[in-house]
């Protein structure tokens, strides 16, 4: 499975930010006020099993307070994200949330007071 994006947010966190966690997708949503996800409470041994995810798949942690520190681009020359489009259909004018292509550029822009770090064949930097 590719990444459902390509900018994610790196946190500081502690244990007590992370609301639950999964070696999966877990499903979580929110309509209204009402969360719901299909992770797990976290715990030591959650919190590892989360971290052991087969190839091609990807996990999920929910957290909730955490400072935000840093910026994670999977791939500078192509960077996907998510964001609310719109199309309409017999009169109508539809949202939904799809992925589109943006440029690193926008990225700094959208967070300028953040460091962006990248993975390269050295690791991350």
């Amino acid at each position: 499975m590719d990444l459902l994006g390509s900018v994610g947010i790196i946190f500081k966190l502690t244990f007590q930010h992370i609301l639950s966690a999964l070696s999966e997708d877990s499903g979580s949503s929110k309509y209204g006020e009402s969360e719901s996800s299909g992770g797990d409470k976290p715990c030591e041994n959650i919190i590892l099993a989360s971290l052991i995810v087969p190839i091609g798949r990807y996990n999920e942690w929910r957290v909730r307070g955490a400072e935000p520190i840093g910026i994670f681009i999977a791939e500078t020359g192509n960077i996907c994200a998510k964001q609310k489009r719109q199309f309409s259909h017999c009169d109508k004018t539809i949202e939904f949330i799809g992925s589109t292509n943006i440029t690193l550029e926008s990225v700094i822009n959208a967070f300028p007071n953040f460091p962006i770090f990248t993975l390269g064949p050295a690791g991350v930097s």
